[in-house]
């Protein structure tokens, strides 16, 4: 016996559903594509940077631009080039703040769809935001007060024992905020860029 009006109910569930697939669906291709085929690739190329898989989701917080103002959301409307810190803005700091400038602008065409975002795991200091309005516009910052140090050391970890806030890494975000890469510090930023022009090349998401 069929229950009046389940027919109904059912195809809101679908239609739901169907979403969810055609939305996701463009970062699980083109995850896909990056790690495991040789779509794009010269021959012998390979991945410059760590894969995090499965891509690893984290946690909503509130971004905040060099004017103050706050963007909840942020991490999950265009690929992020994250970096963490934890206090001062000192020289590992300021080089890799040149290094994701720079990154972003090599990407060309693509450099609209990336964003540079600064995070500061506990009080950053008060003259930062100013400092980044003068000498690196479009950077983003993490407020201190979302996220905590142990948060860091659980989100950002790729294995046992390991310090993310001490690695100076730069880590890669999806549009959907699910972490995807991680690069070394001290790597060829050719090898960064690499990566990134055939991840956004077979992606149309962000």
């Amino acid at each position: 016996m069929s229950v009046p009006g389940s027919g109904g109910l059912r195809r809101p569930r679908i239609m739901l559903l169907l979403l969810v697939v055609i939305f996701a669906a463009p970062f699980a291709v083109s995850w896909y594509l990056f790690n495991f085929t040789q779509v794009g690739r010269d021959s012998g190329s390979q991945s410059h940077g760590q894969l995090v898989a499965p891509p690893r989701p984290l946690p909503e917080v509130s971004l905040y631009d060099i004017g103050g103002r706050q963007e909840a959301g942020i991490l999950r409307s265009r690929w992020s080039l994250l970096f963490l810190i934890s206090g001062p803005c000192e020289r590992s700091c300021v080089e890799a703040l040149d290094r994701l400038r720079q990154l972003r602008l090599a990407l060309g065409r693509h450099s609209d769809r990336v964003q540079r975002v600064l995070v500061v795991y506990g009080r950053f200091p008060p003259e930062l935001p100013a400092a980044l309005t003068k000498d690196y516009p479009g950077q983003m910052l993490v407020a201190g007060s979302a996220v905590d140090g142990h948060q860091a050391g659980y989100n950002f970890r790729l294995f046992d024992g390991d310090t993310p806030l001490r690695a100076g890494r730069v880590y890669l975000v999806d549009p959907m905020g699910n972490l995807m890469l991680a690069w070394p510090a001290g790597i060829d930023p050719a090898g960064i860029i690499a990566d990134l022009r055939r991840l956004l090349r077979y992606s149309g998401a962000g």
